[in-house]
């Protein structure tokens, strides 16, 4: 009894395999690739935001440990809002990307 159970089920499997045409002698058409709804990759996005991180850590402890001189001081001013409003604008690119 069991051998003719498996016998029917290795045969319905068999003749959905010859239905979808999983035996035929021509390969199936690709499915179209899906369309890139970013310029980059979620692995770029996140190296780049890390990258800016770094960047912005990196300007806020030349801050904090300036001499006190204005024009060091208002340029690296200049350069961490620069690097934040990058981050920030990369951050909402990503996110108006995902609510589409």
């Amino acid at each position: 009894m069991l051998e003719v159970s498996l016998a029917a089920v290795a045969l319905v499997a068999f003749l959905a395999a010859v239905a979808r045409g999983g035996f035929s002698r021509t390969p199936p058409t690709p499915r179209p690739e899906p369309e890139e709804t970013g310029e980059e990759g979620a692995w770029e996005l996140s190296r780049e935001l890390e990258r800016l991180g770094r960047e912005e850590r990196r300007l806020d402890h030349a801050l904090r440990v300036s001499s006190g001189d204005e024009t060091v001081t208002s340029r690296l001013r200049a350069e961490l809002d620069g690097v934040k409003a990058e981050r920030e604008a990369l951050r909402r690119k990503r996110e108006a990307e995902y609510d589409r």
